[in-house]
């Protein structure tokens, strides 16, 4: 936007930016739980697990006690700014507004998802993958995979709330695999 642009339209063009943000989002908004807060800091309860246990007619009802563990994050204001004219939007076959908002709506998106990935490095875990099967730390390897499925089936983790998360050079390595692309497995 120009720097004398009236606040009207700046704020018809934030607007624009948020709804194609949302319609287009990122790819791991929906693998994580979300909470809107002011200020830098935001708290989400950590429960425990539970189990089902067996109960016959008039028996007492079995009761546990989950525990709950707060879990404080640190929030951080991100922003992204561009120039557009729009007097000279006449000179260009393309409309420049709404090349920005989408460019600009991807780079929220890209940064939420990086957000969502530096908190996963971040985290630590008993459990481990070693991925080096094939000699390489860096290759993603179908046996990697199968060992990580076999221990999220060991700690009960629904199919729903798997997510796998990869790196390129991790994807194309998976992908020289036939077993892997070929419709015969």
């Amino acid at each position: 936007m120009s720097i004398n642009l009236q606040n009207d339209l700046v704020k018809i063009f934030v607007e624009e930016v948020k709804h194609v943000f949302q319609a287009e989002g990122n790819k791991l908004a929906g693998t994580v739980r979300e909470k809107r807060v002011e200020g830098d800091k935001a708290q989400f309860p950590l429960l425990g697990a539970m189990t089902t246990m067996e109960r016959s007619l008039g028996t007492l009802l079995p009761i546990q006690n989950k525990s709950h563990s707060p879990v404080t994050i640190t929030t951080k204001n991100f922003t992204a700014s561009t120039l557009v004219d729009n007097f000279l939007q006449s000179q260009v076959n393309y409309d420049d507004r709404q090349e920005t908002v989408k460019a600009l709506s991807m780079a929220l998106g890209r940064r939420k998802d990086q957000l969502i990935i530096d908190a996963l490095t971040a985290t630590t875990s008993s459990k481990t993958v070693a991925n080096n099967i094939s000699g390489s730390t860096d290759d993603l390897t179908l046996a990697a995979i199968q060992a990580a499925a076999k221990q999220l089936d060991e700690d009960g983790v629904p199919d729903m709330d798997r997510y796998f998360v990869c790196h390129t050079n991790g994807l194309n390595h998976l992908l020289e695999n036939t077993t892997v692309t070929s419709s015969d497995y």
